[in-house]
């Protein structure tokens, strides 16, 4: 797992770069291909004790979505972009107190998305 920032990520390009969260490195190419997914985070040090709340409580714009990751994860929430053609789709998690305000979900690492 890298902790960083990006500038350059784009959802039509096969890499970015991030440049990690100490800054006394130089950026990191990542390739889309080798990740699960690209969380766009509130915090850096997030909370690994904190159960996420999967219920639909909160009424926003997008389509119901559920992911089921191929290590076993699951997720929950909102996307207005899913095209198959893509190499993966924006969606917002369901849990407003979530560390992560956005994730992109690569296809490559997903067994299944249900949308509800």
């Amino acid at each position: 797992m890298v902790k960083g920032t990006t500038t350059d990520f784009s959802r039509e390009r096969g890499a970015f770069h991030v440049l990690p969260a100490d800054y006394g490195e130089d950026s990191i190419q990542v390739h889309v291909r080798d990740l699960k997914a690209l969380f766009f985070v509130r915090r850096w040090e997030g909370d690994r004790y904190y159960d996420e709340d999967q219920a639909w409580k909160v009424k926003t714009s997008g389509s119901r979505v559920e992911v089921t990751f191929r290590d076993g994860e699951f997720m929950r929430g909102f996307t207005v972009d899913s095209a198959e053609d893509e190499q993966g789709f924006f969606m917002d998690p369901v849990d407003a107190r979530s560390n992560n305000e956005r994730v992109f979900v690569v296809y490559r690492a997903v067994e299944r998305v249900d949308f509800v």
